[in-house]
């Protein structure tokens, strides 16, 4: 590593605060060292697997407000918990939000004080098993929105504040055929993407969004959803 070349690059390597914002390290001495070197420079966090709260993840969460990019999974159990944290601090830097249930188990609800409201930047959201309507202003800006395992009824109230949607990306999305819901305008939609979804499915999908007539539609049935619209 740089540290290790020389004394002069030890102390460029040790000064740079930007080499050490990518967080990804389960070791939690290495996660303390990467924090307190990164200084106040914005944080790029990723874990693909779940980590323990009390060696990592509560650690890395309390860097919240400097947060940029939050990947991360959890197992279903500790949702709550995780919720909680985020909960407990703004996130005014952060842009992409990933959060994923390792275990396929649903994930509870994501409640809408979820970054104390406070996440203007943000643009890029997945997140999996997610049974809670979004009614928090907080996603408002959004572009880009992958959610699987998410009931249709929760989706559109969701949708409904998030204008500047561009990319919607559903993954095995639930419908219930005998409710009825007010079209969710998407005037900005450039590309919505259907994964893993039935044609029974995906017609009380489209028969809730009024759609730009450009919109690009993927689905195992492509050419029967374009005759949706």
């Amino acid at each position: 590593t740089l540290t290790h070349v020389c004394r002069h690059w030890r102390n460029v390597a040790l000064e740079c605060s930007t080499l050490w914002r990518y967080i990804s390290t389960p070791s939690a001495f290495w996660l303390d060292l990467m924090l307190e070197r990164s200084k106040e420079t914005p944080l790029v966090v990723t874990y693909t697997i779940p980590m323990p709260l009390d060696d990592c993840l509560e650690k890395v969460l309390l860097h919240l407000p400097r947060i940029e990019y939050l990947e991360f999974a959890s197992w279903s159990c500790d949702v709550g918990h995780v919720m909680d944290l985020l909960s407990s601090q703004p996130a005014p830097m952060l842009k992409t939000f990933k959060f994923r249930a390792r275990d396929g188990l649903p994930m509870g609800p994501i409640s809408a004080p979820i970054f104390q409201g406070q996440a203007p930047l943000l643009r890029d959201v997945m997140v999996d098993y997610c049974d809670r309507s979004w009614s928090s202003c907080i996603f408002g800006g959004l572009r880009s929105l992958n959610m699987t395992g998410t009931r249709l009824q929760d989706l559109l109230p969701a949708l409904r504040c998030m204008p500047a949607l561009e990319l919607l990306v559903l993954d095995s999305t639930k419908c219930n055929e005998r409710m009825l819901f007010d079209k969710v305008p998407l005037p900005q939609l450039k590309s919505i993407h259907l994964c893993a979804t039935s044609l029974r499915t995906a017609v009380p999908v489209f028969a809730h969004l009024a759609l730009p007539v450009d919109v690009k539609i993927s689905s195992p049935f492509n050419t029967r959803a374009q005759n949706l619209l």
